[in-house]
């Protein structure tokens, strides 16, 4: 498992849609697949060099995103940080698959303990759905521009989301590029194909 970044071995031992649960501390800086450096440089804030710093800094991790959504297994992401972690990099995986990403700066259980655990028992014990794609249709005159939210999409058309709770939000940007015939109404359609957690 070393030649595989955290969120790889967990996906090749499943091999099945479900959540993966990733408690993690430190930056990964083994010599394997998602090593990741210190990036942390103050003297680009505010500069246009920032944005840099805000998309992984390793192909591996949308690789690996890929694979989890190819599969419907999504990554929550547990951070309990005392020093810089690449929180851009590693959560791209969590950001694509529809996990959540739940951070603890300085971890100390007598003050984070209990919204850790009120954190945790919300993650396991949520209903959710599995390899979920969701597509849209509407009348001539009427179509989706734009869609943004925590999912993966190959296409113009298929939005993929490994993991779908009830707290999970997509927003949907429409576009009106042509007259709609006033006698008729305009119509909007979201399916919605999902695994249910009986296998369903």
């Amino acid at each position: 498992l070393q030649r595989y970044p955290m969120f790889r071995a967990a996906l090749k031992a499943a091999n099945r849609p479900g959540k993966i649960l990733v408690f993690h501390s430190s930056l990964p800086t083994a010599a394997a697949p998602g090593q990741l450096k210190n990036r942390e440089d103050k003297k680009l804030l505010g500069t246009e060099k920032e944005a840099s710093l805000l998309v992984p800094s390793d192909p591996i991790f949308e690789k690996v995103a890929r694979e989890c959504v190819d599969v419907g297994v999504g990554v929550d992401l547990f951070l309990f940080p005392h020093s810089y972690v690449d929180v851009a990099s590693m959560g791209k995986v969590t950001a694509a698959t529809g996990g959540t990403l739940q951070r603890y700066p300085m971890f100390r259980a007598d003050v984070d303990g209990e919204r850790f655990i009120q954190d945790l028992a919300m993650r396991v014990s949520q209903p959710c759905v599995f390899d979920t794609v969701l597509r849209m249709r509407t009348s001539n005159g009427l179509r989706p521009v734009e869609f943004c939210g925590n999912f993966m999409m190959q296409n113009a058309t298929d939005v993929e989301i490994a993991v779908l709770t009830p707290s999970s939000t997509t927003t949907i940007e429409m576009k009106h590029d042509d007259k709609l015939a006033e006698e008729f109404n305009a119509y909007i359609q979201v399916a919605l194909l999902y695994t249910s957690m009986s296998g369903v």
